[in-house]
């Protein structure tokens, strides 16, 4: 397989897939009030009724920040064959890149109504992961360093990922002017892998050509096999990795908060706000930091001896041979603060507007404006524009159907992305069905 497919199938794999951090929060379904699913955004929300049971349902944001499909895949004017336009990708490709996927199943979601009370129960497993990759990496990759002579390429990646599962019982009362809400999550971390320190440059010189390699990387890992190099074949010295034992063994345990309140000043008027993922989770299950230090010059081959080429290979290997400590450590989960205000006019159209902060990422507020319209009492839809991560492009759609006893849900902040796929960077969706009683 030659270079341009194996590229192409990364770029490829890069478009549909995910910065993997914080959950998978979709922000247009701060506005659907009629599904159970509100709550996992402000605990002081629900729809009416008595009892709800929540099915599994499914969440996934993901997208890229360099390029769509259509940059990658293009069509030959002669005869209509496809080809990949690798170098075309790469001349777009920003300094820094990120990839991101956040990925949410929820397994069950018990609510139930007591007078003014409001009890749920509720279980989750949550899958959140990104990769930052610098525009040399690829470049380098692709062209080699001749174009690069004289300069200093930038090749380390950067990366986190955060598995973990969470149980949840939450309570809210309502006051008839307003309602407050709070809810526990019992958090149990399955894996984490993040990248605290990435530095590896690649410098060649410009009169003899020699290479200059120097990398300083620090990770920490927890719930995953160590981090080891094969100096051979007959290297057996890492046991093969037993994922669902190691699931069984977990002990990375963590908390968190959510808190939540709704505002009626007006017959018509409602105010929200919330916050959520006030917590964090303590990885002591193979905890561990690792260091990859050392510098490897290389100006020429002295002979193609044995002793010469395992002295290469011994030289490279040190440089990449990560040296670990075991250490325990906590990570905390991405803070979101959500303020939204809605007008209902008569029962059947509300306009409504969200702000969302994330205190934890150097990122601008992102705002959502939606109108809403229920069709009889079966059918609501809606549509909303959002300002997602700087990103202004984004019109987004929700229904919820009826039907006996069950309700079908699905929203999008982004329907482009199902109606032009090989034009969006970005994907978001989550839908399910609840019975209601």
């Amino acid at each position: 397989m030659n270079k341009s497919i194996i590229l192409g199938l990364i770029l490829a794999s890069a478009g549909f897939s995910a910065k993997l951090f914080s959950q998978a929060q979709i922000q247009s379904l701060y506005f659907m009030d009629r599904v159970i699913q509100t709550n996992t955004m402000n605990p002081a929300m629900f729809p009416s009724g008595s009892f709800h049971i929540g099915l599994p349902s499914f969440a996934l944001d993901a997208g890229n920040s360099g390029f769509a499909l259509r940059d990658l895949i293009k069509v030959r004017d002669t005869d209509d064959s496809l080809y990949l336009d690798i170098p075309g990708v790469l001349s777009q490709l920003e300094t820094e890149n990120v990839m991101h996927a956040r990925m949410r199943a929820d397994l069950l979601t018990f609510h139930m109504r007591l007078k003014k009370l409001h009890i749920t129960v509720s279980g989750a497993q949550h899958i959140d992961g990104s990769l930052a990759f610098p525009s040399d990496l690829l470049n380098f990759a692709w062209n080699g360093n001749r174009a690069y002579v004289g300069d200093t390429l930038q090749l380390s990646p950067s990366g986190k990922l955060n598995m973990y599962m969470e149980a949840a019982v939450g309570a809210a009362w309502d006051f008839g002017k307003f309602t407050v809400g709070a809810k526990y999550r019992q958090l149990l971390g399955q894996a984490y892998f993040e990248t605290t320190r990435a530095n590896a440059t690649l410098y060649t010189d410009a009169e003899i050509f020699a290479l200059d390699l120097h990398t300083d990387i620090l990770l920490r890992t927890a719930g995953l096999p160590d981090l080891k190099i094969k100096t051979d074949s007959t290297d057996t010295s890492s046991a093969p990795f037993d994922f669902m034992n190691t699931l069984a063994g977990i002990s990375n345990s963590g908390s968190a908060i959510d808190l939540g309140i709704v505002i009626r000043p007006l017959k018509h008027l409602q105010i929200a706000a919330s916050a959520i993922n006030l917590g964090s989770i303590h990885w002591t299950n193979n905890a561990s930091e690792y260091s990859i230090n050392g510098d490897f010059n290389f100006s020429g081959f002295g002979g193609l001896s044995e002793a010469n080429m395992d002295s290469i290979k011994d030289s490279l290997i040190a440089l990449f041979k990560p040296v670990k400590a075991s250490t325990e450590f906590t990570t905390p989960l991405n803070k979101q603060i959500f303020l939204s205000g809605t007008y209902d006019f008569d029962s059947t159209l509300m306009l409504s507007m969200l702000l969302r902060f994330s205190p934890d990422e150097d990122l601008s507020p992102n705002f959502s404006f939606a109108v809403t319209k229920r069709l009889k009492k079966l059918l609501r839809i809606g549509f909303s524009y959002s300002i997602i991560d700087d990103r202004r492009n984004n019109i987004g759609v929700m229904f919820d159907l009826k039907l006996w006893k069950f309700q079908f849900f699905g929203v999008t902040d982004d329907v482009g992305t199902f109606l032009r796929p090989r034009d969006s960077r970005y994907l978001n969706w989550r839908g399910g069905i609840n019975l209601f009683f």
